[in-house]
Order: structure tokens, then sequence, then C-alpha cells
């Protein structure tokens, strides 16, 4: 059964077919394929959603000829190149570059959006953040980062603070972004005590809340480099 509908389907057709400009392509994890044996050594992660991710972004990739879609399993050595350790996870990639942007969970409910905006954003290779903050970013993030923003499907405020986050990741090679579903992984909600969502956590260290403007948001992540000093 589709998990998106045939009305949704043509809106978005036609979203994609307006706004991509250059291909994208969409890396996504899941759990071993049925009938292949793990050896005991290899221990795979907890992953009650997989087939429904698995389905959504297939469904997605076929909506646009710009969309590629390569799927991996768990133990297949693309999951260390792509860093991933928790399952599903997705990566959204230009043709030519991995900008860090990365979707740990069902990209289901209001966050869905956040998938389709952040495809756009990087087929276009343009964030369309502000000339002010993109200068505030490039002078004030001088090392590594990463962001968590911990979201949940009903949240409508959460999807602004996944695309700032994957915007700022977009401009500039240091940051790295994911949104974490946090009812999929609640050892990873407890471990940052997240309460209330949307929650951004940068460097493990420094946590804020809430959907803020970007220029708010991208003080807090530099904030959070002054803290970690």
């Amino acid at each position: 059964m589709a998990l998106i509908s045939e009305k949704d389907k043509e809106l978005i057709k036609k979203k994609l077919d307006s706004e991509l400009v250059n291909p994208v392509k969409i890396v996504h994890f899941t759990q071993s394929k049925a009938g292949i044996v793990l050896p005991e050594s290899i221990s795979v992660p907890s992953c009650p959603y997989c087939a429904e991710a698995l389905e959504l972004v297939t469904e997605v990739s076929k909506l646009s000829d710009k969309i590629t879609l390569e799927v991996h399993d768990w133990y297949e050595e693309e999951r260390g190149k792509y860093q991933v350790s928790l399952l599903p996870t997705t990566a959204v990639l230009s043709q030519d570059k991995d900008p860090g942007i990365r979707f740990l969970g069902m990209i289901s409910g209001y966050e869905f959006a956040s998938l389709l905006e952040t495809m756009i954003m990087v087929s276009r290779g343009n964030t369309r953040l502000s000339e002010a903050t993109r200068a505030k970013i490039r002078s004030g993030i001088t090392k590594p980062v990463d962001i968590k923003v911990f979201i949940t499907p009903t949240c409508p405020y959460c999807p602004t603070a996944v695309l700032l986050a994957h915007q700022i990741a977009m401009e500039s090679p240091l940051v790295n972004s994911a949104m974490v579903e946090a009812v999929e992984f609640p050892d990873l909600a407890n471990r940052y005590q997240v309460y209330a969502v949307p929650k951004t956590v940068v460097n493990d260290l420094y946590s804020f809340e809430g959907a803020l403007t970007e220029s708010a948001f991208v003080d807090q992540v530099i904030k959070a480099l002054e803290v970690s000093k």
C-alpha cells in the first residue's frame, strides 16, 4: 500500500518539476534484506520503521527524474563512508557533494516537508539564507559542528528548526546536521533530555529549544562553540 496518496503525489511532482534544478541523490540505509544471513559478529540495530521508511523514499524518488535513490544495507561498507550508526538513516546529496545532511528515522507528518525543501535546496545549491546570516556562519563557525534536531512527526514547529540546521550544513563544510525522530530513538532522547521539541543539540554539549529565527538559530550554534572552548 502506497504511503503517499495519488493526489499528494501529483502535487509533489508538480512542485519538484518546477523547483528542482540539478540532480539530487538520496542515499538510504536500512536493515538487511530478507534471505541474507549475517555473521554473529555483525549486530544490526532495531529498526521497526525500516520498511515504511524505505517505501517512502522510494515513492519520493519516483516523482522526478532528477532524483536518484541509492539503498544500502547495514552491513555494507558505505555505512562507514556516510558515518551511519542508526537505522533508518537518509542522506541527501547533490550530484558532486555530500553536505552532511541526514534524516534519522521515519520522515513523516510535518517533517515530510523538510525532506522536500532540503532536496530542493541541495538541487539548487542555494540555502536562501540572508547574506547577513551567511556572513555570520562564515565568520563564526571556525571548527567542526554537529547539529542534532530532535523532532516528532506531529510537531508543526519542528520543520523550521530542521531546515535551518540543514541550511547551515549546506553553507559550511564544517557542519553536519541531522533530524532525529525522538520517538524512534528513545535512548538518544533520554541521553539529551528531550522533553519538548524541537530540541537542538550542538556538539553534544549545548542545547536549545524552539523554532528560532535564522539569525537567532545561528547565534545559538556559535554560542555553543564558545561554551565548548
